[in-house]
């Protein structure tokens, strides 16, 4: 390949001629990925779409151990290293990886604050997102309506289970109790003065709860 032979021809009468022939090659394969992460851990959509340059003709695509195809794009891909091989008009193959990544797992947690002396529902959640992909939004299971803040205010004393999305529609799922502050206990011990005409006598106050 790309190399330059001679080649002679004599006759009987000891004429020869010589001519340079150049056996030339196909350019090389140039392989390139696009890779679309899959949306969720765990999820098996991302893809991988091959362009390819070089070669002979038109290309088939494999991946992994697949048949090969006429189309360029796999789809339905869980996060891995991928095995791409292209198969151009002469038989002629060149392989590649690409890897699909993923979001890291989307997880949840709730705190809540109980409710006080101001109502039945002057209690709050706060749910607290890690991993997956931001901005992230919030929802009750006993709401319809998703909000983008992470703190619910006006809460009953109750069970509820709080619902995270995040920007890819990944969800995550965690339970939190409202409960209820204890009454205030209010105790005065009174302290007496030293003598009748003194002002030293006081009251001490403890108070619990609240």
């Amino acid at each position: 390949a790309n190399t330059t032979y001679t080649v002679s021809a004599s006759d009987r009468l000891g004429c020869s001629v010589s001519q340079a022939v150049l056996i030339g090659a196909p350019p090389a394969f140039d392989i390139k990925p696009t890779i679309v992460p899959a949306r969720c851990s765990g999820s098996a959509d991302g893809s991988i779409n091959v362009v390819v340059t070089g070669g002979t003709g038109t290309y088939q695509y494999q991946l992994g151990t697949g048949a090969f195809q006429t189309g360029t794009l796999f789809t339905g891909l869980a996060a891995n290293t991928y095995d791409i091989t292209v198969r151009d008009a002469n038989g002629c193959l060149s392989k590649q990886t690409a890897t699909v990544q993923q979001p890291t797992l989307l997880r949840v947690t709730g705190t809540s604050t109980p409710t006080n002396c101001f109502g039945a529902n002057s209690g709050s959640i706060t749910a607290t997102p890690s991993g997956g992909t931001s901005p992230y939004q919030y929802q009750l299971t006993t709401s319809r309506t998703p909000q983008s803040s992470n703190i619910f205010q006006f809460m009953a004393v109750g069970a509820y289970t709080i619902v995270a999305t995040d920007q890819n529609g990944c969800t995550a799922l965690t339970n939190v109790t409202v409960g209820k502050a204890d009454p205030i206990d209010l105790r005065a011990a009174p302290v007496a003065a030293t003598c009748c005409v003194c002002p030293t006598g006081r009251v001490i106050l403890a108070s619990t709860g609240g």
